[in-house]
């Protein structure tokens, strides 16, 4: 399944950097998901029908759900409990952040692309010095992670809406939590505010399947560090790849 998008965005002369991660992100979710199922640890409200399974591992993001007691009063997403069907109204509010994502978003990239997208004076240059602690090297680094993190958030406020309309349920759409900002430790910064979604899908896939397995926590952690980074470097093998046509482009300029 991983090789798929590498072959669409080849045959297709796929370009664009949205575009190839969108191409990229269902397979990914897909591999972890059936992973998760292939060892026993598929949370149950996906195991109750082939329909709520096909939602769960069809959609990138996880459907949202809620403590199933009779005043229904409980909405923090934890599993065992009951989906939330989609509601006009939700779906609005889901479309409003889009739309606010989406202004933010064009805001921020139209000020900064006037500088081209470093808008702080560096004194070391980016591109030869693995660890810097130049202070305009930093303000920049950090506007441009928020600026991914916002990019996550646009984008997957936007899967979540045509994700609900399709599965009429919400989905769980708060993959990142304003980690930037509000994050109070390094553990809460990768383990509850930012991208919750491959976070979850690591923990499901590959931590849990491997401490049963091995018995192990530390080994568990690692080889969830270990994939962390082999998807990651997928992710960048997909959006700087060369396809045919580029690379025959480039060898007829010279």
């Amino acid at each position: 399944a991983l090789w798929l998008p590498i072959y669409a965005v080849n045959t297709l002369d796929i370009r664009s950097g949205g575009l190839r991660m969108g191409c990229g992100c269902l397979p990914m979710t897909m591999t972890f998901r059936c992973l998760e199922a292939m060892h026993g640890f598929v949370p149950d409200m996906d195991s109750q029908s082939l329909w709520d399974y096909v939602v769960s591992v069809g959609f990138i993001l996880r459907p949202r759900v809620v403590k199933n007691d009779d005043d229904n009063r409980t909405t923090k997403t934890i599993y065992k409990n009951r989906r939330v069907p989609i509601t006009a109204t939700r779906f609005m509010a889901i479309a409003k952040i889009h739309v606010a994502w989406m202004f933010a978003y064009t805001v921020v990239f139209h000020v900064t692309r006037a500088f081209n997208f470093w808008p702080f004076p560096m004194t070391d240059d980016p591109h030869k010095f693995l660890v810097s602690f130049d202070p305009g090297l930093l303000y920049n680094t950090f506007i441009q992670a928020a600026m991914m993190n916002m990019t996550l958030s646009l984008s997957l406020t936007g899967v979540s809406a045509l994700a609900s309309s399709m599965a009429f349920v919400e989905f769980d759409d708060h993959v990142t939590n304003f980690p930037m900002f509000f994050s109070i430790s390094p553990s809460d910064f990768w383990g509850r505010r930012w991208n919750n979604l491959i976070h979850s899908d690591l923990k499901r896939g590959v931590y849990k399947p491997v401490r049963w397995l091995t018995g192990n926590r530390t080994v568990a952690s690692v080889c969830a560090f270990v994939m962390s980074g082999v998807i990651h470097e997928y992710v960048w093998q997909l959006l700087f790849f060369v396809n045919e046509t580029q690379a025959l482009e480039a060898w007829e300029e010279g």
